[in-house]
């Protein structure tokens, strides 16, 4: 009888254990989601300081190679941390506001190492040219890969979930 009793304890510790740890990794993803927008995010009337400070982050926030797919670029493919940065960083120079606020992110643990999310984001975009002027809901969905202790974006497609 104290076996079973020791057994059922042991068995309830590790599943308590177990749930807060899948709870805490997926609060960590929500906050990578939150860093990598605030990072892409432009101000109007952003410094090149800050601009750079950014554009440093965010190579951070992703693995060596990254699958992208968003719906107003002209690509789907695989492209290095490098590219993403310099395309980033030049596309800032023709954007007078771009806001990025995370809405809702949603993650299944795959593994140990893999998640995979989904997130609604509200994004605001002003062009200086004032040709692109939107404030709209996006999803997407990505692939998470833990690398020396830290969850980084691997792909990111835009969903079509929900359309303007």
């Amino acid at each position: 009888m104290k076996k079973i009793i020791l057994t059922v304890l042991i068995l309830l510790i590790a599943g308590v254990a177990a749930f807060y740890m899948l709870r805490s990794e997926k609060h960590i993803i929500k906050k990578q989601f939150r860093g990598i927008a605030e990072c892409v995010s432009k101000e109007s009337g952003e410094g090149n300081i800050a601009m750079a400070a950014k554009m440093m982050s965010l190579g951070n926030y992703l693995t060596e190679n990254v699958t992208i797919g968003i719906r107003d670029l002209p690509m789907f493919h695989e492209m290095t941390s490098e590219e993403i940065v310099s395309l980033a960083t030049r596309g800032r120079g023709f954007i007078d506001e771009l806001n990025i606020t995370i809405v809702d992110v949603e993650t299944d643990i795959l593994s140990k190492e893999k998640a995979r999310s989904r997130c609604t984001a509200k994004v605001r975009l002003r062009s200086k040219s004032k040709e692109y002027d939107y404030d709209e809901l996006r999803t997407f969905s990505s692939d998470l890969v833990k690398i020396d202790g830290k969850w980084r974006f691997a792909s990111f497609k835009e969903d079509d979930l929900i359309k303007k």
